[in-house]
């Protein structure tokens, strides 16, 4: 059993040995086994975004997966940034710039017309109406045809006093719904509001 065991270690110790002397034993890095980097969608709540569209440098590369996840296997000099845009419909594109490192992970994260609405519904209730504004025109550029949004719109422009502009705004609704009560009563109070103004 000691001669079997003895054996054994000096087996190991010559492979080793020889190994070690050798001159075709090189040390690959991570980057040179795994020329991969991976990716990861998500949205404003955190859920993965899947069929999201990939491109690296205007070149469409690949989309995501049901977990929001896509490998880029796009080799570059690692000093050189690469540019990447993801896009999908009902969602802001998103374009930023990197450097190929297979040990990073990218993380990507898009919003849609839903997750803007809430973020200015929540800032018109904290009085932050320019800031709501701004959410409620991106979220009109991805779906111009919301008319909930275009009256939140007119409101929060009320709010900070640009009259003129939210009356254009609703006169452009009128003419694409039917008149209803709370865009008639803003349209009213704007305009008894100005006239008491010009008096």
């Amino acid at each position: 059993m000691k001669k079997r065991i003895f054996l054994l270690i000096s087996s190991m110790l010559i492979l080793l040995l020889i190994s070690c002397n050798s001159n075709k034993v090189q040390r690959l890095s991570y980057k040179e086994t795994e020329p991969y980097m991976y990716g990861m969608v998500y949205d404003y709540e955190n859920k993965p975004v899947e069929s999201a569209q990939i491109f690296i440098n205007g070149e469409y590369i690949s989309s995501t997966d049901v977990q929001g996840r896509f490998i880029l296997n796009y080799q570059m000099d690692e000093n050189n940034e690469i540019v990447l845009k993801v896009q999908k419909n009902g969602y802001e594109v998103v374009e930023t710039s990197f450097l190929f490192d297979p040990i990073n992970v990218l993380y990507i994260k898009l919003i849609n017309t839903q997750q803007l609405l809430l973020l200015a519904e929540e800032c018109m209730a904290n009085l932050e109406f320019s800031e709501a504004e701004i959410l409620l025109k991106r979220a009109l550029c991805l779906t111009p045809d919301r008319d909930d949004i275009k009256y939140l719109l007119c409101i929060s422009l009320y709010k900070q006093d640009k009259k003129d502009e939210a009356l254009k705004n609703i006169e452009k609704l009128n003419k694409k719904v039917i008149p209803n009560s709370y865009i008639e009563g803003l349209k009213n109070k704007i305009t008894n509001e100005e006239a008491a103004v010009n008096k």
